[in-house]
Formats: C-alpha cells, structure tokens, sequence
C-alpha cells in the first residue's frame, strides 16, 4: 500500500496504522502558522510487488501532475519518448541559449539500465550538460542511447529537425 499526496511530508507508520499529518499545530516560532484555508490531495494505492514494481512512482507524478486540457493543435508524433530503465523525464525546456531543446531526466529505481530517447522529430545533434546547461562533451549525431547509474540525473541539449519522422504516418 502506497500513501500518495500532493504537499505534504509527515507521515508514518506504527503498529500497522498509517498516518499522514495534515497540519502543524504547534505554536511556537509562530502562533498564527497553518491557520486558515488549505487545500491538499491524498490517496491510497495498492499494489503489488514493492514500490518499482508496483508503479508507484508513476502514480504519484500522475497525482501531482494531473493532466489538463489546453487549446492548440497536436503534433502528429510526440515530442519525445523514453525507452528503457526507470527514468521519469522531469523537464523540457528551450535552451538558454537559443532553440534547442534541453531534456532532463532521472532514474528512480537505483537501478543501472540502458536508455534511449526517440523523438517524433529527427533529432539531428545531441549533447550532454550539466544542469546549468554547460556542455559536458561534444556534439554527437546519430542515436541518443546512454547508460544511466543509479539515481542519476542528466541532461542532454538537442537539435531538432522540422521535418517528422517517417515512422506510423
């Protein structure tokens, strides 16, 4: 059984009772602290196996990130899609510095697995960053296909292509 919610961090478990503490009542630096209205979601998630197997890291991003409707126009293909390992995409961004696009990713397993980003696009260069966006190697062509450590975070700039790729149109 998973707690999942969306703000808070006090929770426990004792004597098969679990809790999850919704306000701090304490007076003391402020008297005045969690007073008025709040607004919080939680939920309970079953699931087998433990918490990698069981999806529950999935099912908490989805709890805080919950999808929401925007007028616009699709794209025939997605953006970008991630193969291999338990790596969760935490942002997409333009460049500080122009209109590539930065990824940046994370493994959440502590897992060592192979990984590999495709995109609905060509991507036609690749690099790898820090998370102030320095390059931490070369320019590559071709396929971005990496080992990703345990926890690790890394961030990659890409260019892309106009043109879509030919693959299911």
């Amino acid at each position: 059984m998973a707690l999942l919610n969306d703000c808070k961090y006090g929770y426990d478990i004792k004597d098969s009772v679990l809790r999850l503490t919704l306000l701090k009542s304490a007076v003391h630096p402020n008297p005045e602290q969690d007073q008025g209205h709040h607004a919080f979601t939680y939920a309970l998630y079953p699931h087998e196996g433990d918490f990698v197997l069981g999806g529950v890291v999935r099912e908490a991003w989805e709890l805080n990130n919950p999808l929401r409707a925007v007028p616009g126009r699709l794209p025939l293909k997605p953006l970008f899609s991630i193969d291999g390992g338990y790596v969760l995409l935490d942002a997409v961004k333009r460049s500080e510095e122009g209109a590539d696009v930065v990824l940046r990713l994370h493994e959440y397993a502590g897992a060592r697995s192979q990984v590999r980003i495709e995109s609905g696009y060509v991507i036609t260069a690749w690099q790898e960053c820090n998370l102030m966006e320095v390059p931490e190697g070369e320019w590559q062509a071709g396929e971005l296909n990496f080992q990703i450590r345990p926890y690790e975070i890394r961030t990659f700039r890409i260019r892309l292509g106009l043109e879509q790729t030919g693959e299911g149109n």
